[in-house]
């Protein structure tokens, strides 16, 4: 999973395209996760794989959306 850091916005990036999601990329990653997020293509060229995060939460929320996401894609297949 490689992350699009934002340089001057509140939206991130998760580029998920190398583990082949089948299906919208926002809803198999929420089911996974329990973390909302919006799949990318609806936002234009090139948001296909890719889910959208806005970063509007405090600090502690984020961080066990991380947190969340992270557990969830180690449990995954390689």
């Amino acid at each position: 999973v490689r992350v699009h850091l934002p340089e001057a916005t509140f939206l991130a990036w998760l580029d998920l395209s190398a583990l082949g999601p089948d299906g919208p990329p926002g809803r198999w990653l929420s089911e996974r996760t329990g973390v909302s997020c919006k799949s990318g293509p609806p936002f234009g060229i090139g948001g296909e794989g890719h889910v959208r995060f806005a970063l509007i939460e405090n600090e502690q929320r984020i961080g066990q959306a991380v947190r969340n996401l992270r557990g969830a894609l180690d449990r995954l297949d390689p």
